[in-house]
């Protein structure tokens, strides 16, 4: 919607590989924070920051299902949270010049996982549009989710593994202005008479 609300979905499937599932530990995109919904097959609980660890840190989230099973299916819900605002004393040209630079995409991390692939879509609303970098084992692909074909989506990208970066700036979107004149021209003996309808 803009740069200041950012919001996710994410389907998570994890699969466990000769043995049930009963919990696992998933890392949020920087600066996004979990929506604490309530989880009819699943306990939530947010874990406190690691000690020793710089801000801003991604937030760590632990899902306990309660029935293990060897496939788990659960959808997170997060909103962006700007960094606050500078204390007195600090940098405030520093600042401004962090909050300017691009925002880092991604999906969760399944912390452990053997594997991780999926898709990020990007859905926009409102006049606003993505300038995007990718790097890594991500790619952009034009197949669109019937789901989303009514929406505002206007990317989708692959990604392969965890070894991947995707940042991109949020900017308004430029106004295309389309012109279809009419002219008529009315000729008399003495003078040429031109009319114009935009």
């Amino acid at each position: 919607k803009s740069p200041q609300q950012i919001s996710m979905q994410s389907d998570i499937t994890v699969t466990g590989s000769g043995g049930v599932v009963s919990s696992f530990e998933v890392v949020l995109p920087p600066s996004m924070q979990v929506v604490d919904l309530p989880q009819g097959d699943f306990r939530l609980v947010v874990l406190p920051a690691s000690e020793g660890v710089p801000s801003p840190q991604r937030q760590r989230v632990q899902l306990t299902a309660n029935r293990p099973a060897d496939e788990l299916h659960v959808t997170l819900e997060a909103i962006y949270r700007s960094a606050p605002p500078p204390a007195d004393g600090e940098d405030v040209e520093a600042t401004a010049v962090e909050e300017d630079k691009q925002n880092e995409f991604r999906g969760v991390d399944v912390m452990n996982a053997v594997k991780q692939s999926g898709f990020i879509d990007f859905v926009v609303d409102g006049n606003w549009s993505l300038a995007w970098r990718q790097v890594g084992d991500v790619r952009r692909v034009d197949e669109i989710p019937d789901a989303l074909v009514q929406r505002e989506s206007i990317a989708r990208f692959e990604f392969f593994s965890q070894s991947y970066s995707l940042a991109a700036r949020i900017q308004p979107e430029k106004t295309r202005v389309r012109i279809e004149p009419r002219y008529v021209v009315h000729v008399r003996d003495d003078e040429l008479q031109l009319d114009a309808t935009f």
